[in-house]
């Protein structure tokens, strides 16, 4: 086959999944409530010296999302570059919602400054949820 042949294979293949997942022509960034505030938020062992001092969540509207928005502040006495923040949502059972790693914004923060994060996972969960616990690790790539 050809090579022209084979991409525009790939790129059947592409639409199609997308249309049958049901991601096409779907508004992704729009929200359904309510949003839940913060419930409990802890730090993993092992975790930079940083804490969620706020974050809210809520399912998009296809209902297989999550967006996970906070604030985390950096305790430690270092500043730091680059920080990810890896986030782990459970619900009030203890079972798994959703999970996935953001950034923090700004990316240079100095000790006692704060860095909001905007984390989108799967939702493993999607209904039933009323109280949250967020369990984060925070790793720097720079100095």
């Amino acid at each position: 086959m050809s090579v022209v042949f084979n991409r525009i294979l790939l790129l059947a293949c592409v639409c199609a999944s997308l249309v049958l997942t049901g991601c096409l022509g779907k508004d992704m960034t729009a929200e359904i409530g309510p949003q839940v505030d913060m419930d409990v938020a802890e730090r993993a062992p092992g975790s930079l010296d940083f804490d969620v001092i706020d974050y809210r969540w809520s399912y998009f509207n296809d209902g297989a999302h999550i967006r996970i928005k906070g604030t985390a502040r950096n305790n430690s006495t270092a500043a730091y570059q680059s920080v990810t923040l890896q986030g782990v949502l459970y619900d009030q059972k203890g079972r798994l919602v959703a999970h996935g790693t953001s950034y923090l914004a700004p990316t240079y923060l100095k000790p006692g400054a704060t860095g909001d994060f905007e984390i989108v996972g799967i939702a493993a969960r999607r209904s039933g949820v009323t109280n949250t616990r967020l369990v984060t690790n925070c790793r720097t790539t720079g100095y």
